[in-house]
């Protein structure tokens, strides 16, 4: 046990210390511990969304509670329908069901087994790891989905998989350019990937974004060029080494909060606008969504129809919102 010193310094910085003790022994127990309380459980309702994915109509199951708002309203808009119901027909059901169980956990699923290529004896400039490319589709299978939250995880899963490594994918920049617009947030996360990991090398030894697109190879030269010596510091801090930059530089919150900020709801409704808890529990609304905007995007979607008894518990649209 700590002795609380004389100075209010030192106090301040003995009480920051017990505080992250205490935090740590907290999380220490929820990811242990058996029981929990039912509060905190997450809302999933009773309500399927049902989806067909891909071109052979693989079936996809999941609580519309999960579903953020902007993605809901999105997959209103889809043309392509199957007795009323959603077909996706250019999304990879493998993809859609990494998504669905992020909703459901928290967690970006993206490792596989064979994911890496065998071990060599290091005459190989370029060594394939096929997770790399995984999560470059991921993240644009959450664009797609309009899912900001999916999307962000994914940015912050490439990090974390670049920190625990001395590789970065060098392979990338072609395909990634050709599914994104300019000022997307991946491809920062690509140029700053080549200009602090890599350090340039990535654009000029044998590998495929060698060749990558123009706007590519300018911006990481122009991007080397103002970094200079630093980029060789290894005391240098990266910019995604903490949250609070990889939120400002990489994530997208036009729908979603910014990470680690508590908002304070000041409706009138009290209602209207609700904070995400959680890796994605939503109770049919997004996080700086208005209740009526939704009201009008989703009219006479989810309701009871011409669908069988079976079918008709699928959608209704007062629930889903009011759940």
């Amino acid at each position: 046990m700590l002795t609380p010193p004389s100075t209010g310094k030192k106090r301040k910085k003995i009480d920051e210390v017990e505080t992250l003790q205490k935090e740590n022994a907290d999380l220490k127990i929820a990811l242990t511990c058996c029981r929990a309380a039912l509060a905190e459980a997450p809302r999933l309702g009773q309500h399927i969304l049902i989806l067909f994915v891909g071109p052979e109509r693989q079936l996809i199951t999941m609580h519309t509670n999960l579903i953020a708002a902007s993605t809901a309203h999105w997959l209103y808009t889809v043309p392509a329908r199957l007795n009323g119901l959603i077909h996706l027909v250019d999304q990879d059901p493998e993809l859609v069901a990494i998504w669905r169980l992020y909703l459901y956990t928290g967690k970006v699923w993206s490792q596989w087994d064979g994911d890496f290529d065998e071990a060599d004896d290091g005459e190989q400039p370029v060594h394939e790891d096929r997770e790399w490319h995984r999560l470059m589709l991921l993240y644009v299978l959450a664009r797609s989905l309009r899912d900001e939250a999916f999307g962000n995880k994914v940015l912050d899963s490439i990090f974390e998989k670049a920190n625990i490594s001395d590789r970065y994918p060098t392979d990338l920049a072609a395909e990634v350019w050709e599914h994104t617009t300019w000022g997307d947030n991946l491809r920062k996360v690509i140029i700053d990937l080549h200009v602090w990991k890599g350090q340039g090398t990535g654009i000029r030894e044998s590998h495929a974004d060698r060749n990558g697109p123009t706007d590519f190879l300018d911006r990481v030269r122009t991007s080397l060029t103002i970094a200079g010596d630093r980029v060789k510091d290894a005391g240098i801090t990266l910019p995604w080494a903490n949250s609070s930059n990889r939120c400002a530089k990489y994530h997208t919150h036009h729908f979603t909060h910014y990470c680690g900020i508590e908002v304070m709801d000041l409706t009138e409704a009290g209602n209207m606008y609700e904070q995400a808890a959680g890796p994605r529990m939503f109770s049919g609304r997004e996080s700086g969504v208005p209740r009526a905007s939704l009201l009008i995007g989703f009219k006479n979607y989810w309701k009871r129809g011409t669908l069988d008894d079976e079918q008709q518990h699928v959608w209704r649209l007062e629930e889903f919102m009011t759940a």
